[in-house]
């Protein structure tokens, strides 16, 4: 690993010293005293270390038929070092509805993760547009009414018996 990969965002102050063919530096004075041998060189530069631009992608698909459950919540592909925040709000409502209660009931729904700024990241969010689907129920087999006599009343009768399974396969 690079030193310089581990800075933090900040500026710094790098000090660079040349030593001429990677030798070290020995005085050789001269018979007039002046020093024969190349001095090394010491140069100050200004770094600048900017917070990494990060981005929020591959999100995964939301989209689920009606089943009581509040919607599982989604994986996404995140570089940075922040805490992630997952909402939701209807697809059209305004965005400050957003919360971060996961929604169970059939409609169309924004999810948006988002990432706060930290010491070496910039802040990034990412939204995706997801559907809970109706659940339609289809009649297997009907059920069946107890038989009543004229003059009583139809509250009297108890149904019983009967099959039902929604649009996901399940038994109603």
């Amino acid at each position: 690993g690079n030193y310089l990969e581990t800075l933090a965002a900040g500026d710094y102050m790098v000090l660079v010293s040349y030593h001429p063919l990677g030798l070290e530096y020995v005085q050789n004075p001269g018979e007039d005293g002046v020093d024969s041998n190349d001095a090394p060189v010491d140069t100050t530069v200004a770094l600048k270390v900017e917070k990494a631009i990060v981005t929020i992608t591959n999100i995964s698909n939301q989209d689920k038929i009606y089943d009581t459950d509040v919607v599982k919540a989604p994986t996404y592909t995140y570089q940075g070092d922040a805490d992630i925040t997952v909402e939701y709000k209807s697809k059209d409502a305004d965005d400050s509805t957003y919360t971060k209660e996961a929604p169970k009931d059939a409609g169309n729904y924004t999810v948006r993760i988002s990432a706060p700024e930290t010491d070496n990241y910039m802040c990034a969010f990412a939204t995706n547009d997801f559907t809970i689907q109706q659940a339609e129920s289809k009649v297997l087999e009907p059920p069946v009414a107890e038989s009543i006599e004229e003059g009583q009343k139809l509250s009297t009768s108890t149904l019983s018996g009967g099959k039902m399974v929604d649009n996901a396969g399940n038994t109603v």
